[in-house]
């Protein structure tokens, strides 16, 4: 049985999403070296369809983008 996959890029990163019945899950994979890391496999990202996968993949990378200038701004302040 093979298992839909749509890819998709955001901020460079990969996001797969897999549709497995009932939910779809999505991975992130850097595209490029030093970015910010993405903890994608501790905490699934799931919901019920592919548009929803996607729309939490991007929120997380874009929280962890936001994660590293809080850092920077706040090492800059030191």
């Amino acid at each position: 049985m093979t298992i839909p996959t749509h890819s998709y890029d955001h901020r460079d990163y990969e996001i797969v999403v897999s549709q497995t019945p009932p939910y779809s899950q999505a991975a992130i994979y850097p595209t490029e070296p030093n970015l910010p890391p993405v903890d994608w496999q501790l905490v699934p990202i799931r919901a019920a369809d592919v548009k929803g996968a996607l729309d939490l993949a991007m929120r997380r990378i874009n929280e962890a983008y936001a994660r590293r200038a809080d850092q920077a701004a706040a090492s800059n302040a030191s």
